[in-house]
C-alpha cells in the first residue's frame, strides 16, 4: 500500500510545483502539465489536451529489511510545431521538476527521494510531440515487524 500513498503523494506534489508552468497544448490555450498516475485517459474520454503531461508509473521495489526503495519513473511530454521551442520546453519540464523534488526532497511527511537523478529522451522523438523518461529512487517507510500480539521487533526483544 505505501507505494500507492507514494503515488499519491507526489501526483498532489507535483500539481502544486508544476501548476503555474504554462505549456502548449493542440489547441490555442496554453495549460499546466496534466499529471496522471499509470496512464494518460483513453482518447475521447476527456476534453483535456493529452499534452503537456507527466505520467507517475511505479515500476520497481527494493527492500532489504533495512530499507525499502521504490523506483518511479516520471514520462513527461511537451508538444510544439518549433523544433527548438519543443526540446527546449522538454529540457524546462525535466528541470523544474527536479528542482522542485530536490529543494524539499521529503513529500507528505514520509518519502524522500534520493540521488541519483536521472532523465533519458529518445532519439527519435515523434514530432511534434516531445518526451523523456525520469527515473526518480525513493525511499519509503520501513515495515515494523510485530508478534502475534502485537508487539514491536519480537525477534529483537526474544534474542532471536
Amino acid at each position: 500500500m505505501t507505494p500507492l500513498l507514494l503515488q499519491d503523494a507526489l501526483a498532489d506534489f507535483l500539481k502544486k510545483e508544476l501548476g503555474t508552468y504554462l505549456l502548449d497544448t493542440n489547441t490555442e490555450i496554453k495549460k499546466a502539465p496534466q499529471i496522471v498516475k499509470n496512464f494518460l485517459p483513453l482518447k475521447g474520454t476527456s476534453d483535456t489536451p493529452d499534452f503537456p503531461f507527466v505520467i507517475i508509473r511505479m515500476t520497481g521495489e527494493e527492500d532489504t529489511g533495512e530499507q525499502a526503495i521504490v523506483t518511479v519513473k516520471l514520462i513527461v511530454g511537451v508538444l510544439s510545431e518549433d523544433v527548438q521551442q519543443g526540446s527546449g520546453d522538454l529540457l524546462n519540464l525535466i528541470e523544474r521538476t527536479r528542482q522542485a523534488l530536490f529543494k524539499k526532497r521529503v513529500i507528505d511527511k514520509r518519502f524522500r527521494v534520493e540521488y541519483p537523478f536521472e532523465w533519458e529522451a529518445p532519439d527519435e522523438q515523434p514530432y511534434p510531440e516531445w518526451m523523456a523518461v525520469i527515473t526518480t529512487r525513493w525511499t519509503i517507510p520501513k515495515l515494523i515487524e510485530e508478534d502475534d500480539y502485537g508487539q514491536r521487533n519480537f525477534g529483537e526483544a526474544a534474542g532471536c
